[in-house]
């Protein structure tokens, strides 16, 4: 449902000019108990459909932001953000325009 509703998200906002982009995400991990439960997050992702999750080294997640301080991470990327009033205000006109008041 997450997966599918993230992409029902992502058209909507185009189709109906919603400002959005896919700016990613990363989840960080420090110390081996929080690698561990990085996997655990990536395995649990994978058998609910999100296929794009990537494990990354603290090197690699260091170059994409340079002061973070992390063992490893898991990048999201297609983790996204949207205006949320102009969303608001096409949910409003949706609603208005099936007759509510």
């Amino acid at each position: 449902l997450c997966v599918e509703g993230k992409q029902r998200l992502y058209a909507y906002c185009a189709k109906r000019g919603i400002p959005h982009k896919r700016v990613g995400k990363l989840i960080v991990a420090n110390g081996k108990e929080q690698v561990a439960r990085l996997t655990v997050l990536r395995s649990a992702g994978a058998a609910n459909g999100v296929h794009d999750l990537r494990m990354l080294s603290g090197g690699e997640a260091r170059s994409m932001e340079p002061q973070l301080r992390a063992d490893a991470a898991l990048l999201s990327p297609s983790t996204g953000i949207l205006d949320s009033h102009s969303y608001m205000l096409s949910l409003l006109a949706d609603a208005e325009a099936a007759g509510a008041t």
